[in-house]
């Protein structure tokens, strides 16, 4: 379980690349050391991926010692995520980490590098890899003993994100996501304004930088002259590979999210008025619904079932206006033709207070809309 988990970001495309190793369903002893494949009994013709059982992985020592070595793996080569930056932040920080499964979901996807330092069961040797299978037998004992820690993780972002992106002090309204984080961590002559915002940093110790992407293209550069090279450097359409981080733990790698998210000004953080999870807006700045999946078993996402709500509220509110509009002509056209009849004054002025108290009562659901209907339709008799 042992191993490390590399995030990049590439803040022009607003994209985290993550290289990382996934829970797979097999073993594969990553060796072609003919000594080895013959003590699992491997033959390359019919088994040219290596493939074990764990059954055969643990019976000896030896087969230990090569887990240990990193001669056994899931595969040669880590897995590569690309996503929209924040993915893995926000992936954490919505888990409902009171229902078991919506973590387990999170691991699937990410790996157990990531999570490998808050392991306090004891069940998983760090020594070991393991499939997906295998994992699912050990979850629930660590589940029970990570959790208090996630939602101390979990909490501590969220609180961070509400600070930068939900604050109503009208003080700080022109101030940026990152300008607002950087107050969070100081006071002015005693003033606890910003106190309550727990402190990331801790979050930040043990990361490392591997510069050597940045020094990588897909250009061969050094078929060029000095003056070529210079050129091609410098042309707009030329990109530098952005150097990753590396982390050994989960916190590392959110804190890492975090800071990068906030120092893009045209980034914001938004709550979906159908789940109340945070999402990052991908087309419009002023989306109301994110694309998580309304349930673990539906395939319709928050942004689905909001622009179905929002139309049927919308042709709903449509019909109910055309009949209040229609009934406010009818009582401004009786008093229009009746000016010297007063009853038809105090009809009119009864309308237009009533229909306001009813609207409203609708508004908050303590009335239905056939009932509002029904009363705006027995006014005009």
């Amino acid at each position: 379980m042992n191993g490390n988990f590399y995030i990049y970001f590439d803040l022009q495309k607003k994209q985290e690349i993550i290289r990382y190793r996934k829970l797979k369903s097999y073993y594969v002893v990553n060796t072609n050391d003919s000594d080895i494949l013959d003590y699992y009994n491997i033959d390359e013709d019919s088994n040219p991926y290596h493939i074990i059982r764990r059954c055969n992985f643990k019976k000896t020592n030896y087969a230990k010692f090569i887990s240990k070595k990193k001669l056994v793996d899931y595969d040669a080569d880590l897995d590569i995520l690309i996503q929209p930056i924040g993915t893995l932040l926000l992936d954490f920080i919505n888990i409902d980490l009171s229902n078991p499964i919506y973590f387990k979901k999170f691991i699937y996807k990410y790996g157990l590098n990531i999570i490998s330092n808050l392991d306090k069961s004891k069940d998983l040797p760090a020594y070991l890899a393991y499939t997906a299978k295998e994992f699912n037998t050990h979850f629930e004992n660590f589940y029970k003993t990570t959790k208090n820690t996630l939602d101390k993780i979990q909490n501590d972002f969220k609180n961070c994100i509400n600070f930068c992106y939900f604050n109503t002090d009208k003080s700080l309204v022109l101030l940026t996501s990152m300008q607002k984080y950087f107050l969070s961590y100081h006071t002015c002559n005693g003033d606890a304004l910003f106190t309550y915002v727990p402190s990331l940093e801790k979050y930040s110790k043990g990361i490392s930088i591997d510069f050597e992407s940045f020094f990588t293209t897909d250009v061969t550069l050094e078929n060029y002259t000095n003056k070529e090279l210079v050129k091609k450097i410098s042309d707009k359409n030329f990109s530098f590979s952005p150097y990753s981080y590396i982390c050994t733990k989960l916190e590392n790698a959110l804190f890492l999210s975090f800071i990068n998210i906030i120092s893009i000004e045209k980034i914001e953080i938004k709550a979906c008025y159908n789940c109340g999870k945070y999402f990052i807006p991908i087309s419009k700045s002023n989306e109301k619904f994110c694309t998580n999946y309304i349930s673990l078993n539906s395939k319709k996402t928050c942004r689905d079932v909001g622009a179905f709500n929002s139309y049927n509220n919308k042709v709903k509110d449509d019909e109910i206006e055309a009949l209040i509009r229609k009934t406010s002509s009818y009582f401004s056209m009786q008093v229009k033709r009746n000016p010297d009849i007063d009853i038809y004054k105090k009809k009119h002025e009864a309308w237009k207070k009533n229909y306001k108290e009813q609207r409203l009562k609708f508004k908050n659901n303590e009335i239905t809309k056939d009932e509002f209907i029904n009363w705006i339709n027995l006014q005009r008799r």
